[in-house]
């Protein structure tokens, strides 16, 4: 549809920002909203669904729900390949998880890049690394030390499982938008969210009840 055609070129956490107004916008009831993240395809609807979870102050809703991890059981010559296969893939970092998903550390892609392929991912990782939860406060989060050495730091529930990315640049955007308007994240959001207006009925008269919709379980990208 031409809705998954727009949200598909955005990045996941701008998908989730335009879509969250539309229904506001549109005071779209829990019934039309599920009929359209339905039409989305599993992956994003998924996706959206778990930003929408979280109120517009928490990182929840604004992170990357689908971080590339890999199993702390991997050599770096596993991880390369990996990434190898998919090309569009841009990664800078690395996230190392046990079989249950709980993080155990991160490596910078140039420390992969110029290992020993034999070597243990897990044995080249940093594990000392501050990690942030969904409910934390985008305003809070921003100003954490941290950012003077990451530029991207994952989020975790409360099990420490894997379930986002969060950059400082998203973070700095959002903090720019509660004062001075970040005039090319507007506009993109504006003529986005209009594109997706026109295409499906406006002005119903149920308004939305919540916008806690539940996560049906997180799945790797």
């Amino acid at each position: 549809t031409l809705v998954s055609s727009i949200l598909s070129q955005l990045e996941i956490n701008l998908a989730g920002t335009i879509f969250r107004q539309w229904i506001i916008k549109n005071r779209m009831d829990t019934v039309k909203i599920d009929s359209i993240l339905s039409s989305l395809g599993p992956q994003l609807s998924l996706s959206i669904k778990t930003l929408l979870q979280y109120p517009t102050n928490a990182i929840g809703s604004v992170m990357n729900p689908t971080p590339f991890y890999v199993n702390q059981n991997l050599t770096v010559g596993d991880i390369l390949s990996i990434l190898k296969k998919d090309k569009n893939r841009y990664c800078r970092y690395v996230y190392i998880v046990n079989e249950n998903l709980s993080l155990r550390g991160v490596v910078r892609f140039k420390d992969i890049f110029y290992a020993d392929e034999t070597s243990i991912g897990s044995s080249i990782m940093c594990s000392d690394i501050v990690v942030f939860h969904p409910e934390d406060s985008i305003r809070k989060s921003f100003t954490d030390p941290c950012w003077k050495k990451w530029t991207t730091m994952p989020v975790v529930n409360h099990q420490n499982n894997l379930i986002g990315l969060i950059r400082f640049e998203t973070l700095e955007a959002q903090i720019l938008s509660q004062g001075k308007k970040s005039l090319n994240q507007d506009n993109e959001v504006q003529q986005a969210g209009n594109a997706i207006s026109e295409v499906f009925q406006i002005g119903l008269n149920a308004t939305v009840t919540s916008l806690m919709l539940p996560l049906q379980g997180y799945k790797k990208s």
